[in-house]
């Protein structure tokens, strides 16, 4: 089964970095799987994963394109919930 999607995603550029923070799902999660996307693009990259206690990820060397981040939440069978998207970041 699915796990919940973290419920929304901020990503806030911070000279330099991009810190990304969700709330928690309030599931047993093993990990939140951290994603980003060229605005206008549909394939996405992983970029980094944290433990499941853990809500914020700080993304180093942004990018100067207009990027969009994803998070979401994959439990103990790698079964991953859907992706909750912020707003694009960067260049417009």
């Amino acid at each position: 089964m699915e796990p919940l999607a973290p419920g929304h995603l901020d990503a806030v550029e911070e000279a330099g970095t991009v810190r990304l923070s969700w709330p928690a799902t309030g599931e047993d999660v093993d990990y939140y799987r951290c994603l980003r996307r060229k605005a206008g693009a549909t394939q996405w990259e992983t970029i980094g994963r944290t433990a499941h206690a853990e809500l914020t990820l700080a993304v180093s060397n942004p990018g100067t394109t207009a990027d969009v981040y994803g998070v979401q939440a994959v439990n103990t069978f790698g079964t991953a919930s859907s992706i909750v998207e912020s707003r694009p970041t960067g260049s417009k």
